[in-house]
């Protein structure tokens, strides 16, 4: 029954990260003119543009240890403590959490997201 449990914690994590991905390139969609115009053009020869996200394990996962006892909070809300070097499985910044390829990056740039580009820094509301 256990294997159960972690098998629908690991399908509702996967289906989290997907969510913030998704928003996140909403996020760049919306905000580029570019790809508004793109989509425009689709839309008038006719097309509609399906954007769908899925994963797959990169390698396979250990179950990971019980914690002995709850992590210290950070007293400043919503920082994380700075990782120890011991902590090999936590990624670090210069690790990104994912591999994006030179397909990637075409496909991206086809419907207008350069990710290589700097964005302007957004005017406070």
């Amino acid at each position: 029954m256990d294997d159960v449990d972690a098998r629908a914690r690991s399908e509702a994590e996967k289906r989290s990260l997907l969510a913030d991905i998704e928003r996140a390139l909403l996020e760049a969609i919306s905000d580029s003119r570019e790809v508004q115009a793109g989509l425009r053009r689709l839309r008038r020869a006719g097309w509609l543009l399906e954007l769908q996200l899925g994963c797959r394990r990169d390698t396979p996962v250990e179950p990971a240890p019980e914690p002995a006892a709850p992590a210290a909070r950070h007293p400043v809300a919503g920082r994380r403590r700075a990782a120890a070097p011991s902590d090999s499985a936590v990624p670090s910044a210069e690790a990104p959490a994912f591999r994006m390829d030179a397909g990637d990056l075409r496909f991206l740039r086809s419907i207008g997201i350069d990710p290589t580009r700097r964005r302007p820094a957004r005017r406070p509301s």
